[in-house]
Formats: structure tokens, C-alpha cells, sequence
């Protein structure tokens, strides 16, 4: 393959991105130039998403000339998304300077990737859309926005260095000089909060769990849902108390209710298990007359129902081992007898929500 040729028709920096993400030491690269493709259509991602930035700094009336030091004086004031993303990415800074470090440079490239695309564009976009313009909160995320993208455009530099570089000059905030004689980000602005890691791990959960029941019923991706909650404790009722809005609006729900304010037939609707929160989803099918096919229903979850199952198996093999028990430290063993006590119950409301929809 001409290098020039490639350069040509997919751009220089898809093809230096390919190559860094395959270079892992001893390997010989079979070179794909449907691997550049995708590369090349990771850069458009990135330009798109600094494109949003822009957009969202420029909606924001009060922007901070100097959103690192904002952040760093406002920690307490951003949202759980915000400092989410912001523990993420320091997280990716200490993996990237790690991977440049030892050589490897391509688990430096293959976290960035990860990054870039599946928390910063896929969620943490998803949620700056949230905020109400003009309120405090959107400050935080417009300043937590531009930082991220700063700090990205810091790391992929390397790697990346035309894309970069050109994004780097249009960036809205403050006066600067070449991306290339930039300092590279060496001390953390912010330290991981592990409380706001577990609230979006939990907003995504709540997420998935619908995007899941939509495909495998054959639901448009917007098709509108009322849904119930039903918290398995307390904390998952604040949890869903603080984030109704936040779901509501991932979820593409018309309403998110609680089932112990609401009267809800238990035995005509879809119950959707979940551990993170613990918590269940609610569903009455009667909103679906005609768009949901009973049968594919049925057998999704006569499948879970057989994962479950085959999770408990797995467990309770290992808690019947007496070497397990005897040499495992007792966190860990009461760890996996909560596993078991959970895949009991899932398995207890998958049966029930089987029969109810044979009945059906």
C-alpha cells in the first residue's frame, strides 16, 4: 500500500491514528483500509463534538474566561454528570501518560478511543444537553465541556496532530498560542468522586435497561413509554427522586412515576429487574397494544431466565467448593453468596413476569 495514496483519500491523521492503535510490540500490522475508514470516521466524531462545545460555550452567557480554574473553584457546584467526566478523564490522563511512558502506544490510543467515543460523546453530550440555559448549573457544564475538549485535544496531539490542531484554534475560550508548544497536562484538576461515578453509573443502567426493552420488542428507539419505578431501598428512591428529570429524558419517557403513588396492575405489564440501582422498572403493555409482539416478549425472557439461572449454578459451584470457602477471604465469600441471594430473586421475578405474559 502507498502511504500517499491512503493520505490522499482518507487523511493523514486516520492513517497515523490506525497505525499507533495496532502498533502493540512484537505484532505485525495487516493494514485495512476499512480500519482507516473507521478512523477517519472517529475524526468526524471529534469534530462534531467540538463543534457542540462551541455551541454550548456560546449559549452560555456568564462563561468563565478560565473554565480550569473555574472548575476548580465551583467542584461542589457541578453536576453529578460533570464531575462524572471529569473523574473519567483523569482517569484517561494517568492511562495515556502511562501508555506514552512504557512505549505503548497503542493502549494510549485505544483508551482515548474508548474515551472519546463511548463516555464523552455517546453519554456526557447526551446529559450537557440537560441543563436549562442560563442557570447555574449550565455554567459547570460549559466549562466542564471546553475543559474536556482542551485536555483531549492536549492527549490525542501525538497522535492526531492536523485534527488537533485545527480545533485547537477554534477553540471559544481564551487566547492562546499553537496547540503543538502547549504544556501537556501533568497535574490533576480534579480528584475522582466516587459518589457522582456511581449516580451516572446508575442513570446509564436505567438507560440501557430501555434502549434494551425497545429493541427487543421491535420499538422505535423515541417511541414514547410511561414507566413506574419501584425501588428495592432507599437509596435507590432518592436516587430515582434526584434523577426523574435526567431519566425522563435519556429514556424518551412521557412519565416516570413511582408505583406506590400510582395504581399499576402488576399482572399487565413488563417488570425490567435491575441491580444498579436496586430497583425495578415497571412497564404496563397495554400502552403497547399492537406495536409489541407477545411472543418475541416471551422469549427474551425465557433467555434471561436461562442466563440467570446459569449464574446461580456458576455461584453456588463455587460456594459448595469447601476449598473456596476455606482459603477465600470472608468479604469476598460474602460477596458471592450475595450474588446468589440476587440471582435468586431475579430468577423469582423472571417466572413470575413469564406466566404473567403466557397468560396474556
Amino acid at each position: 500500500m502507498d502511504p500517499l495514496e491512503i493520505i490522499e483519500k482518507h487523511g493523514a491523521d486516520p492513517l497515523r491514528w490506525t497505525l499507533a492503535i495496532m502498533a502493540g510490540q512484537g505484532r505485525d500490522i495487516k493494514l485495512s483500509l476499512d480500519r482507516v475508514s473507521g478512523y477517519r470516521a472517529f475524526c468526524n466524531k471529534l469534530w462534531n463534538a467540538a463543534r457542540f462545545v462551541g455551541m454550548k460555550v456560546a449559549e452560555c452567557g456568564k462563561m468563565p474566561r478560565d473554565p480550569e480554574e473555574w472548575i476548580h473553584e465551583h467542584r461542589l457546584e457541578l453536576s453529578d454528570a460533570d464531575r462524572w467526566i471529569l473523574t473519567e478523564l483523569e482517569a484517561l490522563r494517568l492511562e495515556v501518560q502511562r501508555g506514552f511512558e512504557d512505549f505503548e502506544i497503542d493502549k494510549s490510543t485505544q483508551a482515548l478511543y474508548q474515551f472519546t467515543w463511548h463516555q464523552f460523546c455517546d453519554w456526557y453530550l447526551e446529559l450537557a444537553k440537560l441543563p436549562e440555559k442560563d442557570s447555574e448549573q449550565a455554567i459547570g457544564t460549559a466549562a466542564t465541556l471546553h475543559y474536556v475538549l482542551e485536555t483531549l485535544l492536549k492527549l490525542m496531539h501525538p497522535v492526531i496532530p492536523f485534527v488537533t490542531e485545527a480545533l485547537w484554534a477554534e477553540l471559544p475560550v481564551g487566547k492562546r498560542d499553537l496547540l503543538i508548544v502547549s504544556a501537556w497536562p501533568v497535574e490533576p484538576v480534579f480528584m475522582p468522586d466516587a459518589e457522582a461515578s456511581h449516580s451516572v453509573a446508575q442513570i446509564k443502567a436505567v438507560v440501557e435497561a430501555l434502549r434494551n426493552f425497545r429493541g427487543e420488542n421491535g420499538l422505535a428507539p423515541k417511541q414514547p413509554l410511561e414507566v413506574f419505578y419501584r425501588a428495592g431501598d432507599m437509596r435507590a428512591g432518592q436516587f430515582f427522586e434526584a434523577h426523574a428529570k435526567t431519566l425522563a429524558s435519556l429514556g424518551k419517557l412521557s412519565a416516570l412515576k413511582n408505583t406506590e403513588l400510582q395504581n399499576v396492575d402488576l399482572n399487565t405489564a413488563s417488570v425490567l429487574a435491575l441491580s444498579l440501582p436496586q430497583a425495578e422498572l415497571v412497564i404496563p403493555m397495554a400502552q403497547l397494544e399492537g406495536l409489541v409482539d407477545v411472543e418475541q416478549e416471551i422469549q427474551r425472557v425465557e433467555k434471561e431466565l436461562e442466563r440467570a439461572e446459569s449464574d446461580r449454578a456458576h455461584v453456588t459451584r463455587k460456594l459448595e467448593n469447601p476449598a473456596f470457602i476455606d482459603k477465600a477471604p470472608p468479604a469476598l465469600v460474602a460477596t458471592e453468596r450475595g450474588k446468589q441471594s440476587d440471582c435468586e430473586r431475579r430468577i423469582a421475578e423472571l417466572r413470575v413476569t413469564l406466566e404473567r405474559l403466557r397468560r396474556t
